[in-house]
């Protein structure tokens, strides 16, 4: 290196490469703007550089605290997700709160929120295939106050969206399992398998389809996904549907009839075939 490169040279030459590898990392119409403006200066000082990181700081805040909140959520819930902003983010891929998956997200419960657990995508190519993050919350949203023979859905509380970090919600956690999970882990479900057992079948059927035919005459629309993953029940012995991430609303022109026909075949199927295995298990 000469004699004559002198500090305050490597000095600019180390931030303009920091310059422009940070640019790529933003939309490309943002980019370009801070790479004109930096191209076209009559002389390179620290007061670009200074302007620009303070950008990059400020944009990354936004970014991360793109918690959005539903508006009719009580106090109590409201203070546990302010709490929780940070472990939104560490909880993801810690098996100790791991609370079940799909094949595009899986779900996890939030150590210092006991009422709150969240929905992280992480197959987010195929996710798009579906409904965005923010549509699924939505229907959750409306469908916040439906009920119909004790049958309803977990309350929605936020969405997160962020992204490089990934999409993910915020919602009621239910105190129970979905019916894969309970087949799956029989050992871990001894006392929701005793409490099924003495179950009516028929009425629980007939609850579930009612909540189903409902959802689609007075809310107009269908699930698209009524497996036993997404039919949860709780130490109660209440029942959720959950996972609305390829619902979808019923509108001239699309074959919602055969829609309607497949959730409720699905339902009948699938609650028929978790029943006969439920009488078939032996516990002590």
């Amino acid at each position: 290196m000469p004699e004559s490169f002198s500090k305050i040279e490597i000095n600019f030459t180390y931030k303009e490469r920091d310059f422009y590898q940070r640019l790529a990392s933003l939309p490309h119409e943002i980019a370009e703007r801070w790479r004109e403006e930096y191209e076209n200066l009559p002389e390179i000082t620290d007061d670009f550089f200074i302007r620009f990181d303070q950008f990059c700081i400020f944009r990354n805040q936004a970014m991360d605290s793109s918690l959005e909140l539903d508006e009719e959520i009580s106090d109590e819930i409201r203070l546990e997700i302010e709490g929780v902003k940070k472990v939104v983010r560490e909880t993801f891929g810690d098996p100790q709160h791991f609370l079940g998956n799909g094949y595009t997200a899986e779900v996890y419960e939030l150590p210092v929120a006991p009422h709150l657990c969240v929905k992280y995508i992480h197959n987010q190519e195929a996710y798009n295939e579906n409904n965005h993050i923010r549509v699924e919350h939505n229907f959750l949203a409306e469908l916040r106050k439906f009920t119909v023979e004790g049958v309803r859905s977990p309350l929605p509380y936020f969405v997160r969206i962020h992204p490089s970090e990934g999409h993910s919600y915020g919602m009621e956690k239910i105190n129970g399992k979905n019916l894969s999970q309970i087949l799956e882990r029989q050992s871990d479900n001894i006392e929701l398998i005793a409490m099924l057992k003495t179950l009516d079948r028929e009425t629980v059927k007939k609850n579930l389809l009612a909540y189903v035919t409902s959802l689609h005459d007075t809310c107009k629309i269908t699930h698209g996904d009524l497996f036993q993953r997404n039919i949860m029940v709780d130490e109660e012995g209440k029942f959720y549907i959950i996972d609305f991430g390829k619902a979808k609303r019923e509108e001239i022109g699309e074959d919602h009839e055969g829609r309607r026909k497949i959730d409720i075949a699905t339902l009948t199927s699938e609650i028929g075939v978790f029943f006969n295995a439920i009488d078939k298990l032996d516990i002590v």
